[in-house]
Parts: structure tokens; sequence; C-alpha cells
């Protein structure tokens, strides 16, 4: 039970969420749920904001929690924040106005299709060498006993750290 709390830093999913753009969609949706369970008005039950919240210590605890976290908040969230933004919808009627204009919206569908071609671009060019592809960071995982295993065509069991399966 103890090994639960070691941290292990050959293992980033396992260790506390960093606070950078690559882990950033977890803190927006912490944001968003705080925001919504702050503002809406319905009745809030005490087990929904619990278990949210739960699995908003874990998310930033550990990477790997933080899909559990997203599942949770899209289940028990969306009512609340519903009812936040209805509530505060007449502050944002000229935001209303302006997106209803065409000049505006061919200039957002201008920029959204700029973003998707960077994400593409992205995709195919940043920090990886096969595209589409997940791929191990060699510095941090025993790739190379992988390799010397595959070239020696090893068979039978094997026994490795749990952390290294």
């Amino acid at each position: 039970m103890q090994s639960v709390f070691w941290f292990r830093p050959e293992i980033e999913e396992w260790n506390p969420t960093p606070l950078d753009w690559d882990h950033a969609a977890v803190f927006i949706l912490i944001a968003v749920s705080i925001f919504a369970w702050i503002a809406s008005r319905r009745p809030r039950k005490c087990w929904e904001f619990a278990i949210c919240g739960a699995f908003a210590l874990l998310a930033l605890r550990s990477v790997r929690n933080t899909p559990l976290f997203a599942i949770v908040a899209l289940a028990l969230v969306p009512p609340h924040l519903a009812d936040a933004l209805a509530r505060f919808q007449n502050h944002f009627e000229g935001l209303r106005e302006l997106c209803r204009r065409g000049p505006f919206q061919r200039v957002a569908a201008g920029f959204l299709g700029i973003v998707s071609v960077a994400i593409i671009i992205a995709t195919f060019t940043l920090h990886k060498e096969h595209p589409l592809t997940m791929e191990v960071p060699r510095s941090r995982y025993p790739t190379a006993a992988i390799e010397f295993i595959q070239n020696h065509q090893l068979r039978g069991k094997m026994l490795n750290y749990c952390d290294w399966g």
C-alpha cells in the first residue's frame, strides 16, 4: 500500500501533473468545474461535489488520473455549468451580437482554418520521428533492452520490475 505514495520519476504518468502547456487542459477543466459549482443555482448534491473534487485531486497527484477526472467532470459538471452560463447570459449580449456579424464569422472561420492547418503540420513535424505514433522517449525507458531481446530472439519468461512491465 505504501508504494502508492512513491514517486517514480522514470514514469512521467505516475508523477504530479505539472503546471505547463502540455497539461493546460486539465487545469482549464478544473477551473471551469469550480466556476460551475460556485456559480450554479441548481441544488448541489454533496456526493457529486465530493467525487468531482476527489478526482480533481487525483488528477493533480498523478498525470495518469487526468482522463478519469475528465470523465467524472463531464458527467457531473454540465448541468451546473449550463445554469451558471444562463445566469450570466445578459453580461455576454455584446459578444453574442458580435458573433452574429458576417465579417466576424469569416475572420473566425479563417482563424480556425489556420489553426487546424498548423495542428496538422505540427502532428507531422514536432517532437516525433514517426508521425501518428506514440513514441517512447529513449532517454527515459529501456528501449535498448527491448531491441536486444528482439535482435537476439530471446524467448521464455522474464522477471522485471512492474514499472517497466
